[in-house]
């Protein structure tokens, strides 16, 4: 869509019926939710990275940090303002452009799959509040309680039970 034609858009909406304008949300709405559009913004992000995205709150272009990562939305330490933005959608995201401060590397670009360096025993020990991906790709986040020689025993924040994981699947759980 063409700049002009986004202008004659937008001037033309507050013109328009309120059920228009509610079907026309519900369209929207179910683009962004499809399954394939958020995969394609999921495989740039992990927990940790600084990005900018959009608030609805007032309707400005925030940074922050993702925290948790779940099926159709995350969760953002907002850090100007120290507050947690929960709920917020992979397609509220801007990727285009790296946060004030960040660089854009090749590893968040939508033609490569990220790349990391599996973690090792060493760099965990009891307590760290960590994050991995379950079965069916839920983000789970909780807290190692055991360390083995090959997995480390993790209690979830929101579920009863406990996992043993294997190291190259933990990851740090950054707090800002």
């Amino acid at each position: 869509m063409n700049p002009e034609h986004l202008n004659r858009l937008v001037t033309e909406l507050p013109h328009a019926e309120t059920l228009d304008l509610y079907r026309l949300a519900y369209v929207i709405r179910m683009l962004y939710n499809e399954p394939r559009r958020i995969l394609a913004v999921r495989q740039q992000l992990h927990s940790g990275m600084l990005v900018r995205f959009f608030d609805t709150n007032d309707g400005s272009s925030r940074t922050g940090r993702i925290v948790a990562m779940r099926d159709r939305e995350l969760t953002i330490d907002e850090t100007e303002r120290r507050l947690r933005h929960t709920g917020v959608p992979y397609a509220a995201l801007d990727l285009s452009s790296a946060p004030a401060g960040e660089v854009v590397n090749e590893e968040i670009q939508p033609t490569t799959k990220p790349t990391y360096k599996p973690s090792a025993r060493g760099e965990f020990k009891v307590g760290d509040l960590v994050s991995f991906y379950d079965r069916e790709h839920r983000t789970v986040i909780g807290t190692t309680t055991r360390m083995n020689e090959k997995t480390a025993t993790v209690e979830p924040e929101n579920q009863a039970g406990k996992w043993r994981v294997s190291f190259g699947l933990l990851r740090h759980l950054v707090d800002t």
